[in-house]
C-alpha cells in the first residue's frame, strides 16, 4: 500500500511543478515585454557643487610657494648670509632659485635697480598642509613680510606674517592672488616683498603690469625667473621656461 501512495504523491508533485513552471514562464514573457510599454525612466539633475573646472596645466599641479630671507634695509653681505641660511633650512623639499632685478622709481632721477633673491619651494601633492605651514614658519624666522602658498590644483594665496595695511591684511590673514602662472612672478615678489605704502589699484587677483610694465609702486621688473641649482648631476645652472598656458617647455 504504500508504494502505490508515493507514486500518486509523486505525480502529484510534478504536475503541481509542471503548472507552477508555466505560470512562471508566463510572468517572465510579461516581464520582458514590459519595457515596450513602460515609460522612460526620467534622467537625474547633476548639479555641480565644485568650481568650474578650467585648463589644467604643469605649474597647477604642483604644491609650490615663494619665500626668500632677503630684507631691504640690510647690506648685501648680510642678505647673502642669511640666504644661505634659508637654502639650508629648505633641505626637505624640493627647491628653484628665484633671480631677478627690480627697478625702482623707475624712469627717474632717483631710479635704483636692485637684485632680489628667493626660492620656489616644492612640496608633496598630498602634504595636508605641511608646506603651507613651514613656509609661515620659516618666513617669521627671517622677519619676512609674508609667504606665498600654492596648494595642488589650487590659487595661490599671500600670507601675511606682519600687519600691512597697504594690502588691507593683518598678522596672520591671507588673500587669494588667483591663478599661479610664471609670468606673474614679478608681481607676486612684489607683494611679498615690497612695502610702498601705496595700496594696489585693484583686487588682488585681478593685478596686472601697467602699460609700460610699471607697477602701482612705480617699480618695473627687467627681469626675474626661476633657475635649477648645481648638483653632483647637474652642474650648470638652467633657467626653467613656461609657455603662456603656464606648461614647462623642453630645453
Amino acid at each position: 500500500m504504500t508504494e502505490p501512495i508515493l507514486n500518486a504523491l509523486s505525480k502529484g508533485i510534478n504536475r503541481r511543478g509542471f503548472l507552477s513552471s508555466a505560470a512562471a514562464t508566463t510572468v517572465c514573457a510579461g516581464a520582458a515585454a514590459a519595457p515596450e510599454h513602460a515609460e522612460p525612466a526620467p534622467v537625474p539633475e547633476v548639479i555641480p557643487i565644485g568650481p568650474p573646472e578650467r585648463p589644467q596645466t604643469d605649474i597647477e599641479a604642483w604644491n609650490i610657494g615663494l619665500i626668500t630671507a632677503y630684507r631691504p634695509e640690510l647690506t648685501l653681505a648680510e642678505n647673502e648670509a642669511r640666504d644661505q641660511k634659508l637654502r639650508a633650512d629648505l633641505y626637505c623639499f624640493g627647491l628653484y632659485h628665484v633671480r631677478g632685478r627690480y627697478v625702482e622709481n623707475y624712469l627717474s632721477p632717483n631710479a635704483r635697480p636692485v637684485d632680489v633673491h628667493g626660492y620656489l619651494v616644492v612640496g608633496r601633492s598630498d602634504d595636508s598642509g605641511n608646506l603651507k605651514g613651514f613656509l609661515r614658519k620659516c618666513g617669521r624666522k627671517y622677519d619676512q613680510d609674508a609667504v606665498i602658498h600654492k596648494g595642488y590644483y589650487r590659487d595661490a594665496e599671500l600670507h601675511a606674517l606682519k600687519d600691512l595695511p597697504d594690502l588691507g591684511l593683518s598678522d596672520k590673514e591671507n588673500e587669494s592672488l588667483g591663478r599661479f602662472h610664471p609670468k606673474r612672478l614679478g608681481l607676486f615678489y612684489t607683494l611679498m616683498t615690497k612695502r610702498g605704502g601705496s595700496p594696489p589699484p585693484s583686487g588682488l587677483e585681478e593685478l596686472q603690469p601697467g602699460p609700460n610694465g610699471e607697477d602701482w609702486l612705480g617699480g618695473r621688473w627687467e627681469d626675474i625667473g626661476f633657475w635649477t641649482g648645481k648638483s653632483f648631476f647637474a652642474r650648470v645652472e638652467r633657467r626653467l621656461h613656461f609657455d603662456d598656458t603656464g606648461n614647462r617647455q623642453k630645453t
